[in-house]
């Protein structure tokens, strides 16, 4: 839970800090929204099938997917462990 907040974090605060992404605050709670209705991967309801829906790296490509803005950098220092 805590990487998931490090890494919620370190796609809004300033990019000089080793990440090279700085989002408002607005992208980064709408991208709580953009997990599409089903039970497939990176969908909504996916934890109703899969133990680990809507992970961080689900949120992740569902990011970079809707805002084409890659957070991968704060993802990989926060929650590279975290398998999709």
């Amino acid at each position: 839970m805590i990487n998931n907040l490090r890494f919620i974090w370190d796609i809004y605060d300033v990019a000089n800090d080793g990440e090279t992404v700085a989002e408002h605050y607005s992208y980064v709670t709408d991208g709580l929204f953009y997990f599409t209705v089903g039970t497939a991967n990176r969908q909504r309801d996916e934890d109703e099938v899969d133990l680990d829906g809507r992970s961080a790296f689900d949120y992740r490509m569902n990011y970079f997917s809707n805002r084409s803005v890659s957070v991968f950098t704060p993802w990989n220092n926060n929650c590279q462990l975290v398998g999709d």
